[in-house]
């Protein structure tokens, strides 16, 4: 969590990762281990920038599309039959995340480039009644990337309330800027 939630590393959560990055190498967890390996990731070799980009996204992907619920389920098992059941339904929940951020990036593109005044406001804000909520972060992070500016993309589904994601550019602070 420290890592894939990008907490400052100094202090305790720097110890907390110092100790705990040894026993996640271990890999005593059924369903870590079938997971490292459905990744193809060495676990005596793991880092940060594993976690970050192999594992986090793997085991976020089930709050994201599904119901979160079964992660505890996945990371306390001893049942290998179980452990691996779970397992490969995050690898495939992982690539359909991986499919709809595309498909939500590639739509707020498309949203930008039909309409060109969008691109001149000094942030972005877009919207779509069917963008999934748990996906709307990572296409925005992509389109700051893309564009330089800060972006806020909005899932607006019918009948439901509006929730949205924001991510900023280094020296604008978006939760301010929103507030104010």
């Amino acid at each position: 969590g420290i890592v894939a939630d990008l907490a400052h590393l100094r202090d305790d959560t720097r110890y907390l990762l110092q100790r705990g990055l040894p026993v996640l190498r271990q890999m005593n967890r059924p369903g870590l281990k079938i997971l490292s390996e459905l990744a193809e990731l060495n676990p005596t070799n793991l880092t940060e920038d594993h976690i970050s980009f192999v594992l986090a996204p793997r085991l976020n992907a089930l709050g994201r599309l599904g119901d979160a619920n079964s992660i505890v389920e996945f990371l306390t098992t001893t049942n290998q039959l179980r452990a691996q059941t779970l397992a490969y339904e995050l690898e495939g929940l992982n690539s359909n995340r991986r499919l709809i951020s595309e498909q939500v990036f590639r739509s707020a593109i498309n949203q930008l480039e039909s309409d060109n005044s969008l691109q001149q406001y000094n942030a972005i804000v877009l919207s779509h009644s069917s963008w999934p909520a748990g996906v709307i972060g990572i296409a925005a992070a992509q389109l700051v990337e893309k564009y330089a500016k800060p972006v806020i993309l909005i899932s607006s589904p019918p009948d439901q309330p509006a929730r949205g994601s924001a991510r900023s550019i280094e020296g604008i602070d978006i939760s301010a800027a929103i507030t104010s």
